[in-house]
C-alpha cells in the first residue's frame, strides 16, 4: 500500500469515526476499508474519496449511518444473552423498584430487540402484576434495519437458543419458519432510530433511568468516543441507578462516577452519590474499620510471604536492562512525572527499595496522596512485607479509585496474607475484570484455587495469566511480580499447571 491509498484510508478511518465513534487502530485501517468498499460499489463512486464526501453530507448522514453501522459492528444476538446480570438487575434493580411500581429501563445498541424483549419477559415472569406498573423499556439503536426487525418481533429458532422452551410457548407463537413475539411482551417496548454520538441534543437527557444496558457497545469507540458517551448515559441516569456494560468492557480510565459491583457472578456498575455522601460514606467507613478486629493470620505460605522473601534476596531472577526504554505503567498518569517514576521503577527492577521508599517520602504531603503515589507506596510496603501499611494505601486508593485494578490486586495480596482467602479471591477478580491484560490477578487467583483444592479454576487462571505474561509490560511485572521475573513467573505457572496433569511441549 502506497502513501496515498494509506492517506485515503486515513480519511476514511476519521469519517467514520466523526458519524458513528468507532475507533480503528493504524493496523486495521486496511480491514476498515475491506469491509466499506462494498458500500462504494453500491452506490456506484469512484473510490473512497467520493464515499467520504457522502459520509460528511448531512443529507446522507442517516443512511450512512445505518450503512456503516451494519456492516461494522456484529448485529447477531439472542434472547437470555448473559441472563446473570438479567437476574441481577432483577433483584438489584426491579425488586427494590415494586414498592413504587416504577421503572424506567433504556438498552443501548439493542441491535433487532433481543435484549429489551428479554427484560420484558423477564420482568412479567417475576413479577405477575407487572401490568399495573409504569414501565418504560426503550431500545435504541443507529441501525434503523435492525430497529424495523425488533419492531416486527419475529425471530429465528437460532435467536431462541438460550430461551427455556417453556418460555418459548409462553411468549411466543410460529409463524412459518420463524416465532413471532407476543404482544403482552412487546407492547412494554419501545423503539427509537438514535445513534450515541450523534451531536446535537440527546433525547435521553433526564431520562431518570433505573437502569441502562450497553453491553457489546463501548469496545467499538475509541477512548475519547467511549468518554463521551458514557458521559451521556450518566445523564440519563438516575442517582444510584445501575448501567450493565458488556463481560469484557470496563469503566477504568473512562470515568469515576460509577462503583463496580459484584454479585450474581457478574460485573456491573452503580452510579455514585453526590462527592459529600461519598466523604460521610467514608468517613463512617473508616471509624468502621479502625475497631474491626483483624482476620486470623493463615497457616500456609501465602503468595504474600513469598513475594516478601523474594525481595530480600540479591535480584538474580530479574532480568537486567528489561525496563530500559520501556514506557511507564498504563496504570499510571503523568502526576507525578515520567522522570520520577521511572526512577522509583528503575529502583525497584534492582529491588533497591530503601532507596525507592525515599523517593516517594521526599514527594510533597500533596503529592503523597495522588493515587500514582499511592500505588507505588503499597507495591513498597509489599515487598517489604508490611502488611499494614500496605493495606492502609490500598484502602486510600481505593477510596479514591475504586476502579483501580492494581489496588485490587495488591489487596488481595494483604487479604490472603491476613487469612481472609475470599476476600482476596474477590479482590482478585475484580481487578481481571477491570484490566484483562493485567496478568498477576489470574496468577494469584490460581494459586489461592489450588490451595482450595479447586483444580478446574486454578488450571483456568494459570493458563491464563501463563499467556498474559507473555505480554504483559515490563513496568507492571515490576511493580506487580513481587521481585520474580517475567520467565520465573513463566516457570511457576507451567510448573503449576504440569502438576495438575496440564502438558506442555
Amino acid at each position: 500500500m502506497n502513501g496515498a491509498e494509506r492517506g485515503e484510508l486515513e480519511r476514511l478511518r476519521d469519517a467514520v469515526s466523526d458519524l458513528i465513534g468507532f475507533g480503528f487502530e493504524a493496523d486495521r485501517i486496511v480491514q476498515l476499508g475491506v469491509a466499506l468498499w462494498p458500500r462504494v460499489q453500491e452506490l456506484g463512486l469512484s473510490g473512497f474519496d467520493a464515499y467520504i464526501s457522502r459520509l460528511r453530507a448531512p443529507e446522507h448522514r442517516a443512511a450512512e449511518t445505518t450503512a456503516v453501522g451494519s456492516l461494522l459492528t456484529v448485529t447477531e444476538t439472542y434472547f437470555h444473552r448473559s441472563y446473570d446480570q438479567i437476574v441481577a438487575f432483577l433483584d438489584q434493580v426491579a425488586e427494590p423498584a415494586a414498592r413504587s411500581r416504577r421503572l424506567r429501563i433504556l438498552s443501548a445498541g439493542c441491535a433487532s430487540g433481543e435484549e429489551p424483549y428479554t427484560l420484558a419477559i423477564a420482568l412479567r415472569e417475576r413479577f405477575p402484576d407487572i401490568e399495573r406498573w409504569d414501565v418504560e423499556i426503550v431500545g435504541f439503536d443507529l441501525n434503523a434495519l435492525m430497529l424495523k426487525k425488533a419492531e416486527e418481533g419475529r425471530y429465528s429458532a437460532w435467536s431462541l437458543r438460550a430461551l427455556p422452551p417453556e418460555l418459548k410457548k409462553k411468549y411466543f407463537r410460529k409463524v412459518e419458519r420463524s416465532y413471532e413475539l407476543l404482544p403482552a411482551a412487546r407492547s412494554m417496548v419501545k423503539f427509537l432510530h438514535q445513534n450515541l454520538v450523534e451531536p446535537g441534543v440527546w433525547p435521553f437527557e433526564g431520562f431518570e433511568a433505573d437502569a441502562i444496558f450497553c453491553r457489546n457497545v463501548l469496545m467499538y469507540f475509541s477512548p475519547d468516543v467511549m468518554k463521551t458517551v458514557v458521559t451521556r448515559l450518566t445523564s440519563s441516569l438516575r442517582k444510584g441507578g445501575y448501567l450493565f456494560l458488556g463481560h469484557a468492557e470496563a469503566l477504568r480510565g473512562i470515568t469515576q462516577d460509577y462503583q463496580l459491583c459484584h454479585t450474581h457472578e457478574t460485573f456491573y456498575y452503580q452510579k455514585r452519590p453526590s462527592e459529600q455522601e461519598r466523604t460521610e460514606g467514608r468517613e463512617e467507613s473508616e471509624q468502621k474499620d479502625s475497631t474491626a478486629a483483624a482476620p486470623a493470620a493463615s497457616e500456609t505460605i501465602s503468595w504474600f510471604e513469598a513475594i516478601h522473601a523474594a525481595s530480600e534476596r540479591v535480584m538474580a531472577l530479574a532480568k537486567r536492562g528489561e525496563l530500559e526504554g520501556a514506557p511507564p505503567s498504563s496504570l499510571f498518569t503523568a502526576t507525578l512525572g515520567k522522570e520520577k517514576l521511572a526512577e522509583v521503577l528503575a529502583l525497584m527492577e534492582k529491588e533497591r527499595f530503601s532507596e525507592a521508599l525515599r523517593l516517594m517520602e521526599a514527594l510533597s504531603p500533596e503529592a503523597k496522596e495522588e493515587p500514582e503515589a499511592l500505588l507505588l507506596f503499597a507495591v513498597l510496603m509489599t515487598n517489604r512485607g508490611n502488611i499494614e501499611a500496605a493495606e492502609t494505601a490500598c484502602e486510600k486508593l481505593l477510596a479514591r479509585d475504586d476502579l483501580n485494578a492494581g489496588a485490587h490486586y495488591l489487596k488481595a495480596l494483604c487479604l490472603e496474607h491476613s487469612g481472609d482467602e475470599e476476600g482476596a479471591r474477590e479482590h482478585d477478580s475484580i481487578a481481571a475484570h477491570l484490566d484483562p491484560t493485567l496478568a498477576m490477578p489470574r496468577l494469584h487467583a490460581g494459586l489461592l484455587a489450588k490451595r482450595a483444592g479447586d483444580l478446574l479454576t486454578a488450571q483456568s487462571e494459570l493458563t491464563r495469566a501463563l499467556g498474559l505474561l507473555a505480554r504483559e509490560e515490563p513496568s507492571r511485572l515490576v511493580l506487580f511480580g513481587g521481585g520474580f521475573s517475567r520467565e520465573s513467573l513463566t516457570s511457576l505457572c507451567r510448573t503449576e499447571l504440569a502438576r495438575m496433569g496440564e502438558r506442555f511441549e
